[in-house]
C-alpha cells in the first residue's frame, strides 16, 4: 500500500502542511527550517514515499514540467553543456521539472495530429531544433496552440539565440583597434550559400559583422577560408597553407573554439608566436587552459539564454496569444592571451 504523506508527517513529528510545503513544493521553502526539511525527506526515504502529481496537475491545471524536444540530426540539435545547465537552474528555481525528447522528422509531423503532441505531458516545449526545420512544423504547433520557445533559433517570434553578428563584429574591431589590418576569418564549410535555409544563421551573421566591421574601417575582408569544406584530414593542411603564405593573415577570427585550438596548434609547428606573429580570436565555450594557452575568445552566452529561455516559455503558457519577438543576446568578451598588436607595428 503506497506510503502516505500524513504517515511521513507523523513519523517527522510535523503537521501535514509543513511536509507538503517540504515534498511538494521544492527543497526552497523558506517557512520551514533546514533541519526540519533534512528530517522529512529523511523519513520520507526511509519510507519510500512517492509524491502523487496527478492530484496537483488536476488540481493546478499544470504539469510542472517543461521538455526539450531535438530532432536526431546532431548538426541541427545541438545542445551545448551551458546551454543545458542554464535552462536546468532556471526550472530548479520555479520547482519545475525538464526532460529530453529526441524525434526523427516523420514523428513530428506523422499524421493530422503528431502522436507526440498528445503524448508529451508537459506545460510548453523548448525547440532544439535550430536550422532546416521540417515544413510544416512551426504552423502546426500554432494550430494546436503548443507552448513553444525556439532555442539558438534566428526567427521573428519566439526564439532566442546569440547575437552572433555583434560579437563577430566587436571581435573584429578590438583586432582592427590593435593595429590589425589583414584580419582572416576562418568559418565552417558546412553552410550552403546557395540555399542558406540548410544553413544555421550563425555562419551568415559572424561572417556579416566581420565584414561590416573592416569596411567601417576602410578595409578589405578578406575572403573566408573554409576548412570543412575538404575532408577532416586535409583541414589542418588547409590552414597550415594560409599561414604559410607570403600575404598570410596577421590576426584571424575563427567560427568557433575548435578552429582556434587548430590554427594556433599549426602555427606553434611552424614556429609561428602567438600572439606575436598571429593574434587569433574565437567563438566558443573552452578557453582551453590544458594548451597552456588562455585564449582570446567570444563567449557565447548560453547560461543566460537558458535562463531567459525559461522565462519566455513562463510567458507562453500564461498568455498563450501573446506573440513575442525574438530575442538576441549579446555574447561576453574574454580577453586572453592570444591577442596583440601585428608584429610589425
Amino acid at each position: 500500500m503506497p506510503v502516505t504523506l500524513s504517515q511521513v508527517a507523523l513519523k517527522s513529528g510535523v503537521s501535514v502542511a509543513a511536509a507538503s510545503r517540504v515534498l511538494n513544493h521544492g527543497g526552497g521553502n523558506t517557512r520551514v527550517s533546514q533541519d526540519t526539511r533534512l528530517r522529512v525527506r529523511e523519513m520520507a526515504g526511509q519510507l519510500g514515499y512517492r509524491a502523487i502529481r496527478a492530484k496537483r496537475i488536476a488540481r493546478r491545471g499544470r504539469c510542472d514540467t517543461f521538455a526539450i524536444v531535438q530532432g536526431i540530426h546532431a548538426e541541427r540539435s545541438e545542445l551545448p553543456l551551458d546551454l543545458l545547465r542554464g535552462l536546468q537552474q532556471a526550472c530548479r528555481q520555479i520547482h519545475t521539472h525538464l526532460l529530453v525528447e529526441r524525434l526523427g522528422d516523420d514523428d513530428l509531423l506523422d499524421g493530422e495530429v503528431p502522436q507526440w503532441i498528445g503524448q508529451l505531458v508537459c506545460d510548453g516545449v523548448l525547440f532544439d531544433y535550430t536550422h532546416g526545420l521540417p515544413e510544416g512544423l512551426a504552423d502546426l504547433l500554432d494550430r494546436y496552440h503548443v507552448p513553444v520557445v525556439w532555442l539558438n533559433r534566428k526567427c521573428p517570434h519566439h526564439g532566442i539565440y546569440p547575437d552572433d553578428f555583434a560579437g563577430a563584429y566587436k571581435a573584429t574591431r578590438q583586432l582592427i583597434s590593435r593595429g590589425h589590418q589583414r584580419i582572416q576569418m576562418i568559418a565552417v564549410g558546412q553552410s550552403s550559400e546557395a540555399n542558406p535555409a540548410d544553413s544555421h544563421y550563425s555562419e551568415v551573421d559572424r561572417h556579416a559583422g566581420y565584414v561590416q566591421a573592416m569596411r567601417e574601417a576602410g578595409l578589405n575582408p578578406i575572403r573566408h577560408l573554409r576548412p570543412a569544406d575538404v575532408p577532416e584530414t586535409e583541414s589542418s593542411g588547409l590552414i597550415r597553407s594560409l599561414l604559410a603564405s607570403a600575404d598570410r593573415p596577421t590576426a584571424v577570427l575563427t567560427y568557433d573554439d575548435r578552429y582556434a585550438m587548430t590554427t594556433a596548434h599549426q602555427a606553434a609547428r611552424m614556429g609561428l608566436d602567438v600572439p606575436r606573429d598571429l593574434s587569433i580570436v574565437g567563438f566558443g565555450h573552452s578557453t582551453y587552459p590544458q594548451m597552456g594557452i588562455d585564449f582570446t575568445m567570444i563567449h557565447l552566452p548560453w547560461r543566460q539564454i537558458g535562463h531567459t529561455a525559461i522565462q519566455m516559455l513562463e510567458q507562453r503558457i500564461s498568455n498563450p496569444d501573446q506573440s513575442l519577438p525574438s530575442r538576441a543576446i549579446r555574447p561576453d568578451w574574454h580577453e586572453g592571451q592570444t591577442i596583440a598588436p601585428p608584429a610589425s607595428n
